[in-house]
């Protein structure tokens, strides 16, 4: 279910590689190694629709959801890319995607490394706007990898926004209507459901759900 939309910025594509911007340090202790990114070139033209997944140990995971994201596109006429974005996993998620990218030039890839080639954790964040500044598409979805809301939903999620009823919209587990297939752990929603309400009084007042994985 939808709750409700915010404002935007705008962004624009990346090119093949870029540098992360960087701040100077206080100290060489504090040193924070530059991000170098790199993003496969996107061959679909005129995209309609970027779908990105950011993913940190992901294997296991990974190719189900790749594979349910793949069923549900193949049966729409529109133009779309996937963008897996890894953040620094250490273990063979990049190669999961690179597998899975192998006959289909809509899936892409976008990491991250430093200057000597080694993968960087940046976390969830830097990962979504590394996969933003990567995609051509005309409105970008991002999803989790475990893909809990079911990737159907982007049918409710989208509408509003290409109606210009709004420029943002968040699926929300916090309505009486929603309907939630798969849990978390009791401990993990009661700290979820806590911190969101923080954060709704402090930042993003009439947003429900501002942690749900599935924005647009």
């Amino acid at each position: 279910m939808l709750s409700g939309g915010v404002p935007s910025t705008s962004v624009s594509p990346s090119t093949a590689s870029v540098a992360a911007p960087e701040t100077a340090p206080a100290s060489p202790e504090m040193a924070t190694p530059r991000a170098r990114i790199t993003a496969q070139p996107s061959r679909v033209v005129k995209c309609y629709l970027s779908i990105l997944v950011p993913a940190y140990n992901e294997e296991k995971r990974l190719p189900a959801t790749l594979e349910a994201i793949a069923d549900y596109l193949a049966v729409r006429d529109f133009s779309h890319e996937l963008i897996v974005v890894d953040d620094g996993s250490k273990d063979t998620t990049r190669d999961v995607v690179r597998e899975f990218a192998r006959d289909r030039p809509w899936v892409r890839l976008v990491q991250y490394d430093d200057d000597n080639g080694n993968a960087l954790n940046r976390g969830k964040g830097f990962a979504v706007r590394a996969g933003v500044e990567a995609a051509v598409g005309r409105d970008i979805l991002f999803t989790d990898a475990d893909l809990s809301t079911p990737i159907e939903e982007m049918e409710r999620l989208l509408p509003p926004i290409s109606r210009g009823d709004c420029d943002v919209a968040i699926a929300s587990r916090a309505l009486p209507e929603s309907n939630l297939a798969i849990h978390q752990p009791i401990h993990r929603e009661f700290m979820g459901r806590t911190f969101n309400k923080i954060v709704q009084k402090m930042a993003v007042p009439g947003v429900k759900d501002t942690q749900c994985g599935f924005k647009a």
